[in-house]
Order: structure tokens, then C-alpha cells, then sequence
């Protein structure tokens, strides 16, 4: 049976540490205006000093990938709590639509996500998918470090769940955690 296509954004497999993934409490902007997804990249405001959604394809000031979700209607969510970029690994779906792709096409190799700002309005998690056409070894936002194992789930087929981390060079590492 094929792999279904359905993307889910970033969730959380482990703590590079070894221990279960943690989060942590960052501030939103009093007045934010734009949804969060469960599974979505979040970057950091330097300017205003807010997490704010990821609307590239390939961000730059990363804190790392929504735990909870904000809705704009939310009006008194003033944090969002966050899987640390820095120290987690994460599973995404590719959005590969071939079924001659292997996991020797993109091990190691970095690569950007689709539609960073897409999501489900009924579960409210990320739609993101990682993009398979942008698998290189220059720098890119995610890195590709393996592939999660399932039983439903084949290797050579379309749309494979991948085990992926964030490159150092894009993440913002100048922030305390609460």
C-alpha cells in the first residue's frame, strides 16, 4: 500500500539528550494576529523581542516548533509553549510524489519545508511537509538524519517520514527560557 500524504508539520521524537521531549515559554505580542499551528516552525522578532509563525520556506532566527497552537481569538494567550529548535529531533513527511525516492537521496542532506504557514482550522495542526526537491548541502533550515521506522509506513515510496534537526546556522540561540 502507498504512503498517504498527509502532512502534520514538525513533531517531536526525542530529546538529543536522551531524555523525552521538553518545552519551553515564550512570549507572544499582546496584540499577535496571526495563527500558530501545533508542529510549525516559530521564529524570533529581534526587533520587537516575539515569537512569532514562520512564513518562509526557509527561516532564519529559529526558537524551534509550536507545542501548543494560538488562535487569533485567543485574546488572553500571552506565551506559547515551544520544542527547543537547538535540542530536539523531529519527524516531518516529505512531499515527495514519486515512488522511486530512497532514503540515500536525502540523508544528511539539508533541506526547506512547503507551505510554512498552512494548517488544519478542525485539528489545528501544521499542514508543512519537508521539500524534496531542495535537498542539498548547502545550508537549509532542516537536515535530514534518518528515517522513522514504521510498519505502515515503506522507505521507497512516496511522501516518507523522516527523522530531521534544525541546522545550527539557523537557529537564534541569544534567548533565556522560562
Amino acid at each position: 500500500m502507498a504512503n498517504t500524504s498527509y502532512g502534520y508539520g514538525l513533531q517531536p521524537l526525542y530529546h538529543k539528550g536522551g531524555e523525552a521531549p521538553r518545552t519551553s515559554s515564550f512570549p507572544l505580542k499582546a496584540s499577535y494576529g496571526t495563527n500558530i499551528y501545533k508542529g510549525q516552525i516559530v521564529t524570533w522578532n529581534i526587533t520587537n523581542g516575539y515569537l512569532q509563525a514562520n512564513a518562509s520556506t526557509n527561516p532564519t532566527k529559529v526558537v524551534g516548533v509550536a507545542a501548543t497552537c494560538f488562535w487569533t481569538g485567543k485574546a488572553t494567550q500571552t506565551t506559547l509553549q515551544v520544542w527547543d529548535g537547538r535540542d530536539h529531533v523531529f519527524q516531518i513527511q516529505s512531499d515527495s510524489a514519486t515512488t522511486t525516492n530512497t532514503l540515500a537521496q536525502v540523508q544528511m542532506k539539508n533541506m526547506a519545508v512547503t507551505t510554512p504557514t498552512a494548517g488544519s482550522t478542525l485539528t489545528h495542526y501544521s499542514t508543512m511537509k519537508l521539500k524534496w526537491s531542495s535537498k542539498t548541502t548547502s545550508t537549509k533550515v532542516l537536515k535530514v538524519v534518518g528515517q522513522v521506522d514504521s510498519i505502515e509506513k515503506r522507505s521507497t515510496m512516496d511522501y516518507v517520514d523522516l527523522k530531521v534537526e534544525f541546522n545550527f546556522g539557523v537557529l537564534y540561540t541569544e534567548l533565556a527560557h522560562e
